[in-house]
């Protein structure tokens, strides 16, 4: 039997799995930094800590390997598509909330026109370039992933449990990079308003705490079914 089929993944494969967990480590350290006290004390361990924890709960179960039943093109939809919808629903909302809520939160004695049109007086107009391309990004990740579930039904290592796992990553990413493309935003209303670059209104943490979720759920539907297919397996 190949390495490929005792373990369920190749070469490339443990690569991309790895790296994958590595960003996410990363970015989550980074948002941590942002958000919470004593974040730099937090962050390298959860960059660290992380990736690996992940990469140990992406190795298929003793029950997985060697047996493979294709899904037919309907469940892998069923299977992807919600968190297609979560991921765009983290764009739409991380979007209102770099552009209007939180501004408006920041400066509540004006209009939303208003307050752009201070920005651009001062100088301060924010560079859009940041939360446009962040949207862009995850957007099209997100309408990818049933397509990439879809194409790789015959593929061992791509099953439902995997694709499902991809899917709550993806809508942690989206929803814990949301500051990187808010940045400039908040700072520009800061130098210009003299306020603190931090967030004022709820929903930007709402957001973060939203992604944290979504990579706990990741753990909790990589580990959960398979200890549970491994114990009714011992107990027959």
């Amino acid at each position: 039997m190949s390495e490929r089929s005792r373990t369920g993944f190749s070469g490339v494969g443990w690569v991309g799995i790895i790296a994958a967990a590595s960003v996410l480590g990363v970015v989550a350290g980074a948002a941590i930094i942002f958000v919470f006290p004593f974040g730099l004390v937090l962050a390298p361990v959860i960059a660290v800590a992380l990736p690996g924890v992940l990469v140990l709960l992406a190795a298929p179960s003793a029950t997985e390997r060697g047996r493979f039943e294709p899904s037919g093109s309907g469940r892998r939809l069923a299977v992807s598509m919600p968190f297609t919808v979560l991921t765009l629903a983290v764009v739409a909302a991380g979007a209102a909330h770099i552009a209007v809520w939180n501004p408006l939160s920041k400066v509540p004695g004006l209009e939303l026109g208003e307050l752009y049109a201070a920005l651009d007086a001062a100088g301060e107009t924010p560079n859009w370039v940041f939360l446009i391309a962040w949207a862009a990004i995850w957007s099209i990740a997100a309408v990818a992933l049933p397509v990439v579930a879809v194409a790789t039904r015959g593929v061992p290592a791509a099953t439902d449990r995997r694709i499902a796992i991809v899917g709550l990553l993806l809508v942690a990413v989206t929803a814990m990079t949301s500051w990187i493309a808010g940045f400039n935003h908040g700072m520009s209303i800061a130098d210009a308003f003299m306020t603190s670059g931090g967030d004022a209104a709820p929903s930007g943490m709402l957001i973060l705490v939203f992604g944290l979720a979504a990579a706990v759920m990741a753990a909790v539907v990589a580990v959960a079914p398979r200890f549970g297919r491994e114990r009714r397996g011992r107990a027959a």
